[in-house]
């Protein structure tokens, strides 16, 4: 099963809102920033680089892997539903990326509720690229 990589890209004006509270976080060496099954402390979002998501079974076999465009935000099902990551999201060297706390993304949604359609968008789209996916198969 396969993503579609553009399908974790946001828009702009939600990166934007997420990138006013979160701090740089760049890559010296190739770096998990989550594994599948993780309790959900924080966001990502690509800024340049590239970043591979995968999902493996209880076995431990890959099922599949993505990688992903920068605009993508990385993260977001496990912090929205507080909820395991069910992702693991490795960055290549190099890979520049902007971080938010679960706690200051929950505030940013707090004081800016237009935020939530935006971050529904995502998740709606992170849906339906998958049922495509496991419709294809």
């Amino acid at each position: 099963m396969k993503l579609n990589g553009p399908s974790f890209v946001a828009d702009a004006d939600f990166v934007k809102a997420l990138e006013a509270r979160a701090r740089p976080f760049c890559c010296a060496k190739t770096e998990t920033l989550f594994r599948q099954g993780d309790s959900p402390d924080r966001l990502y979002i690509l800024e340049k680089g590239r970043t591979t998501l995968t999902v493996h079974t209880r076995t431990g076999d890959q099922k599949f892997g993505e990688q992903t465009l920068p605009g993508s935000v990385l993260g977001l099902p496990g912090v929205i539903g507080n909820v395991p990551y069910s992702l693991t999201a490795t960055a290549e060297k190099g890979s520049e990326l902007r971080v938010i706390s679960k706690d200051e993304f929950h505030a940013l949604l707090q004081s800016q509720p237009a935020l939530t359609f935006h971050a529904l968008k995502m998740l709606a789209a992170e849906v339906h690229s998958a049922r495509r996916s496991v419709n294809k198969r």
